[in-house]
């Protein structure tokens, strides 16, 4: 039982045994890159790479071309209610101008102004 004591226990003198030098535990080889495994890229500058950036909106009116447009290029639209808005978004037509032919980020009509309540 005395030789089964002796072999658990480390000996006080840092690991090693009498008359062996301590080996360092082995390296890893070095392995240089493969060329095909990098990857060539470039980073993105920060202002470019805005996760939820919003889109530019159309506020002043989109220059339309369209003949049927050329009435309402430089208009303003009408502010309308929340059930008028509510309608048109349920019948597919435009939010701003309510025609069915037309988007609000096609529309040619200039966003609506809320009006001042007196």
């Amino acid at each position: 039982m005395d030789i089964l004591g002796q072999w658990k226990k480390k000996p006080a003198t840092g690991g090693t045994v009498q008359g062996q030098k301590a080996r360092p535990p082995p390296s890893p080889p070095h392995i240089p890159p493969r060329r095909e495994d990098m990857m060539e890229w470039e980073p993105t500058p920060a202002t470019l790479s805005k996760v939820n950036s919003a889109r530019s909106r159309n506020l002043h009116g989109y220059p339309s071309k369209r003949p049927q447009d050329q009435a309402l290029v430089g208009k303003r639209a009408k502010w309308v209610n929340r059930d008028e808005m509510d309608a048109r978004y349920a019948e597919g037509r435009c939010l701003r101008c309510g025609r069915g032919d037309c988007r609000v980020d096609t529309c040619p009509l200039a966003a609506a102004i809320r009006p001042t309540r007196v």
